[in-house]
């Protein structure tokens, strides 16, 4: 009797084996799903009902929505899945992924606003945001003193003008990746980061030419830059004293043109801690084009630390040696730098 009951018990616990798990072991595995199929899952086991509300790491996959109706069925679980979860339980990541059409077409931009209250109020407890709008978005302000990594995706700041430095609020932030995001003309931009460790600037989506858009960058303990720019930018004002690691890459810069050349050479001022450069082929056909304009000769050593100057060859690139006075320019004053090519 004992054994026919004890044979019952274990196939009921064998039919449940989810529910027997440890918690961090069902948290890691809903980690590396989108949060519907967390949800889905969860209901497999009475257990596991709410735990879909203290998870960790909550991912919103929106990326292949089909239509609208399925794009407000997920906005609505997205919002769903922050506002009822457990606030006493912090985030670690928070990954979105969405078609903003899907909001545009609303003309009010409901879910963008209640997406942006939920990051910004005092409750709210994240680590690592990643943010990707396939056709931008606004963008709120950042104040979240909690955040550590901030990656931004396809976000407009140009619609919110009033917010001129949205990161000074993310003073514990040490990591920020913007791709594709839109900036307007006529403004300074400012990033400021008293923690950040590590900036990434990737593919501006800008409407007009670069040499009108201003950016200022304040962080005084950033390692590593690496901006990936189609122009030379107009840095105002750049406070890099630790910086270590440059990886500067330009593409489409005219080369005769002499803001572009004014532009560069302002921008290696600013960079002038780096250590470890690594420098596009263009800009090395930029700067070889100097004569006339501004002699390289007269120009003061671009970076005073220098330790490995990386030249990065493109595919079907002629470049075989940096010319003798470009090659001056960059090691005026250190002698004991490499060059290497990649």
């Amino acid at each position: 009797m004992a054994s026919h009951y004890s044979d019952k018990k274990a196939r009921r616990m064998g039919d449940d084996r989810l529910s027997a798990l440890p918690d961090s072991i069902i948290h890691h595995i809903f980690s590396l799903m989108d949060i519907e199929s967390c949800i889905r899952m969860s209901l497999l086991s009475k257990n596991l009902k709410w735990l879909w509300n203290s998870l960790p790491d909550l991912n919103f996959d929106g990326w292949r929505v089909p239509n609208k109706s399925k794009a407000i069925r997920f906005r609505n679980l997205v919002l769903r899945a922050l506002y009822d979860r457990d606030h006493h339980v912090p985030i670690n990541s928070l990954r979105l992924v969405f078609d903003i059409q899907y909001d545009i077409e609303d003309g009010h931009g409901d879910f963008s606003r209640k997406f942006a209250d939920y990051l910004e109020s005092p409750e709210t407890c994240i680590r690592h945001l990643s943010i990707v709008f396939t056709l931008g978005c606004v963008v709120p302000s950042y104040r979240m003193p909690t955040l550590t990594t901030l990656y931004l995706e396809g976000c407009d700041f140009s619609r919110n003008p009033n917010c001129l430095d949205p990161f000074a609020s993310c003073v514990n932030l040490e990591q920020l990746f913007l791709h594709n995001c839109g900036f307007s003309e006529g403004f300074t931009w400012k990033i400021t980061g008293p923690q950040l460790l590590r900036l990434e600037i990737t593919d501006l989506a800008c409407n007009g030419f670069y040499d009108i858009y201003k950016f200022e960058i304040w962080t005084p303990k950033l390692l590593s830059l690496r901006l990936n720019l189609f122009k030379p930018l107009d840095f105002s004002t750049l406070h890099l004293p630790s910086l270590k690691n440059l990886d500067l890459q330009i593409f489409h810069a005219t080369t005769s043109n002499r803001k572009t050349i004014s532009l560069l050479i302002n921008m290696f001022r600013g960079f002038h801690h780096a250590q470890y450069v690594k420098l596009c082929s263009k800009i090395i056909l930029i700067l070889s084009l100097l004569h006339g304009l501004a002699a390289l000769h007269k120009q003061p050593p671009p970076f005073t630390r220098l330790k490995t100057l990386t030249i990065q060859r493109r595919e079907g690139d002629s470049l075989n040696k940096i010319p003798d006075d470009v090659l001056s320019y960059f090691l005026k004053g250190n002698s004991i730098a490499s060059v290497e090519y990649e």
